[in-house]
């Protein structure tokens, strides 16, 4: 083994750069899975009435339910939940593997803001 110091990527290299853009895609996907929710997505057939009914002015055989809808919304959320916390994970390292200096409060700023992020 030798001493040779590790050699840790500087500051504005690819995760600071992928970092902005992945906050987008996160506030896109997430708008766009909200919006499709209760736009686009019909509602998913429940449980069977007693013969058939008249609910909202149309006569139905099974109530019609937006349990379903629920998870439209919920993905994105979890997948940006995710890469959120793969950032934080990432600059909560970097902060370990530097030495106090600004650069290294600047690791504990960024992690500390995604981590903070997460819903």
């Amino acid at each position: 083994m030798t001493n040779k110091p590790v050699k840790l990527p500087e500051a504005g290299q690819w995760p600071d750069k992928v970092a902005p853009w992945a906050l987008l895609a996160g506030i896109v996907l997430s708008t766009l899975g909200f919006l499709m929710a209760f736009l686009y997505a019909g509602p998913v057939n429940g449980a069977a009435v007693d013969g058939v009914e008249l609910i909202g002015g149309q006569m139905v055989a099974n109530k019609l339910l937006l349990s379903q809808k629920i998870f439209y919304f919920h993905m994105p959320v979890a997948l940006v939940s995710f890469c959120t916390l793969a950032f934080a994970c990432y600059y909560s390292v970097r902060f370990l593997a530097t030495s106090a200096s600004t650069r290294a409060r600047r690791y504990a700023w960024k992690s500390r803001s995604c981590s903070s992020s997460a819903p």
